[in-house]
């Protein structure tokens, strides 16, 4: 009913709607990989090869000088021919073996390194896994260039150089300019941290929401690798309505999308594979990892693609929430 004080806005024949809630996005993330780094992302047909991939990041890399990181997103192997052919660092020598070239899969779980990025990030055929991630190595026990999860890239991504804060905030504000595109009013940063530290994404989210540059509000889950136990600085639900941070995310298996997401049966490509996926952690582990964070009061958000991931993670649950009578 309307009232005398009813304000009418006459939207001249167009619907207002309400606005989508988007629980799970990397803003900065997509930020580096669709703004900043090589978008290879192939989405129409005729999909890429090997050949066409080494093409475009040999084109790409001319803009750099020896030494400078060459950085790409977007290969996907269900979309390349052969059907789930990967880069290692064998074919990205190709590209180059005086710069460094860092591939992003489309999966986010996954990444490819030449030997140049390899020597770089200070690893061997000798070095062990991050905990969390795996460092791909074949039958003779060498470094393929192959990566898996953020612990692993991050040995990669903290040898890079930063763009600077300008071009940052530029590519976050065209994320955020998408987002509203597509109706979204409040949006998640899922993995706060992963590449400028939990400090300047902090930061850069707590001014880019007040001064409108990033037009959504952001609620922020840090990843689970940059927040220790010991961590005091921030507090559940630190912020106000424009952003927040809510919780802490936990990434307990790899991408489906990539056959690295934790099954309980083997996958059914290629024929007769005995390939189940990764666990990145034991149950143990990740019930070490995830009760700090739940006990001080934190939401704690666990990636979990595989059925075999997916009860490990119930089960954990299980026992977070257990109380003893």
């Amino acid at each position: 009913m309307q009232g005398k004080d009813t304000k009418l806005i006459n939207l001249n024949g167009q619907t207002l709607m309400p606005g989508l809630v988007e629980p799970h996005v990397h803003i900065i993330g997509t930020a580096f990989s669709e703004e900043i780094f090589l978008n290879l992302s192939n989405f129409t047909m005729p999909h890429d090869t090997l050949d066409s991939l080494v093409a475009k990041l040999t084109a790409y890399s001319k803009n750099f000088k020896d030494g400078e990181w060459v950085n790409a997103f977007g290969v996907d192997p269900s979309r390349t021919d052969p059907f789930m052919s990967e880069l290692t660092a064998d074919i990205l020598d190709r590209v180059s073996t005086t710069k460094p070239v860092f591939v992003l899969n489309q999966s986010l779980h996954i990444a490819y390194a030449n030997h140049k990025a390899l020597e770089m990030a200070g690893l061997n055929d000798s070095s062990p896994n991050p905990k969390g991630g795996t460092l791909l190595k074949d039958s003779k026990g060498r470094l393929t260039g192959v990566v898996y999860e953020v612990p692993a890239f991050e040995l990669f991504l903290s040898k890079m150089p930063l763009p600077t804060q300008e071009v940052i905030e530029q590519a976050v504000a065209k994320v955020g300019q998408r987002l509203v595109s597509k109706g979204v009013t409040p949006s998640a940063e899922i993995t706060v941290s992963s590449y400028l530290g939990v400090d300047k994404e902090y930061a850069l989210f707590n001014t880019m929401t007040r001064n409108g540059k990033l037009p959504v509000r952001v609620r922020g889950y840090m990843y689970s690798s940059a927040y220790p136990t010991s961590n005091k600085s921030y507090k559940p639900g630190q912020g106000d309505d424009t952003f927040k941070l809510i919780g802490v995310k936990i990434v307990a298996d790899g991408s489906n999308q990539g056959l690295t997401g934790a099954m309980i049966k083997p996958y059914d490509y290629p024929a007769g594979t005995s390939n189940t996926g990764t666990l990145n952690f034991t149950e143990q582990e990740l019930y070490d990892l995830a009760k700090p964070g739940f006990d001080e009061g934190w939401q704690i958000s666990v990636h979990s693609n595989g059925d075999k991931s997916i009860e490990q993670t119930l089960n954990v649950f299980s026992k977070l929430v257990k109380k003893t009578i």
